[in-house]
């Protein structure tokens, strides 16, 4: 199953650039010459401004959403990995139920899988993941 994939390094799964605020820890910028900047960027009713000398939210998304088209017009099933906000950014702007406000409230954990189906004309909705036909003994049976 797996010997077969095939691994593409995509330049839109890139993290969100976040400018001056890159490097930096919360507390570092909540209390530094950029708390004010920091603040604002923290509240999305506030319309997401980017970090100073960082990426829009408009520009991620955008990046997200032809990520989604590309594995949308492949029909294969596809692994996609990138980084918490950015998977965040896609999954409020292109899949049903998301919200702008889950990017910044919502908790992506590490490594825990999150499965779509394309829904309607560039929208995605979450599903339950397959299940292999031989169940869970085929799983431990994978190579790698």
């Amino acid at each position: 199953m797996l010997d077969t994939a095939t691994v593409d390094v995509v330049a839109d799964l890139r993290e969100l650039g976040f400018g001056r605020f890159e490097g930096r820890t919360r507390s570092e910028l909540s209390t530094g010459e950029d708390a004010a900047s920091f603040d604002r960027w923290l509240r999305p009713q506030r319309g997401f401004p980017p970090a100073p000398n960082g990426e829009t939210w408009q520009d991620a998304a955008e990046r997200a959403g032809r990520v989604l088209d590309r594995v949308r017009e492949s029909g294969e099933r596809t692994l996609v990995v990138s980084h918490g906000y950015l998977l965040k950014i896609a999954l409020a702007g292109y899949v049903d139920g998301g919200a702008v406000d889950d990017v910044r409230n919502t908790h992506l954990p590490n490594a825990v899988p999150v499965f779509l189906a394309p829904a309607s004309a560039g929208r995605w909705r979450r599903t339950a993941p397959a299940r292999h036909p031989e169940g869970a003994a085929a799983a431990r049976r994978m190579p790698g």
